[in-house]
């Protein structure tokens, strides 16, 4: 299977119809507008590191698919995920080696795995380029109202605050553009966070 182009906008179309189909609007961070942002700044990102013509599309068919596996397992959607494009794949009769290479990528988006290849690390860091972005308080607080209405997690401010925090400075970028620009956007988040964080206790509360 080398019709890599077609095996795109067939993921594409797949892809936008299961998540339009199975996930409701609770789902306003992970949704389908967070699956075509980090198609696009895959393929920013694969550009940024010159990556080879053949990888770029594997690397973005993988971005397609990071998310799919919500819609059976919030917990342990990685895993989901990796099985939903596996099947998805072997229909289209793509080789093993390729399902492989797609699923280690869609891998890499779980926080604490082992990024080795420099497409796990582009998928993993187009999957977090918000983090250095200037609306992350916003997308921090879309990921609040979807754990409050999905998984039934009630978070108070200063709990989404204090959390925010950890997983900011616990994280890190892989990609030469993720390391000499997201991080300065990522840090600045960083620093807001916690100046917030600081007002509240201020204020007691």
């Amino acid at each position: 299977m080398k019709d890599w182009t077609n095996l795109i906008n067939q993921s594409s179309g797949f892809v936008t119809q299961l998540i339009i189909n199975n996930l409701s609007d609770n789902y306003c961070y992970h949704n389908l507008r967070h699956t075509e942002e980090v198609v696009l700044q895959t393929q920013f990102l694969c550009h940024e590191e010159n990556i080879a013509e053949n990888d770029v599309q594997r690397i973005t068919i993988a971005a397609w698919f990071h998310d799919t596996g919500f819609i059976n397992d919030y917990l342990n959607h990685e895993r989901e995920s990796m099985i939903v494009a596996r099947e998805f794949l072997q229909e289209k009769n793509v080789e093993e080696s390729d399902i492989q290479f797609i699923t280690d990528c869609i891998w890499a988006t779980e926080l604490h795995s082992e990024k080795k290849t420099i497409a796990q690390k582009i998928l993993s860091d187009a999957d977090c380029f918000h983090f250095g972005l200037p609306n992350f308080m916003a997308r921090s607080i879309c990921l609040k109202h979807e754990w409050e209405m999905v998984r039934k997690v009630n978070l108070s401010l200063k709990q989404l605050l204090a959390g925010s925090i950890i997983f900011l400075e616990q994280h890190q970028f892989y990609t030469q553009y993720g390391i000499n620009v997201l991080e300065i956007g990522k840090q600045n988040n960083l620093q807001y966070m916690m100046h917030l964080e600081e007002i509240l206790e201020n204020n007691n509360y």
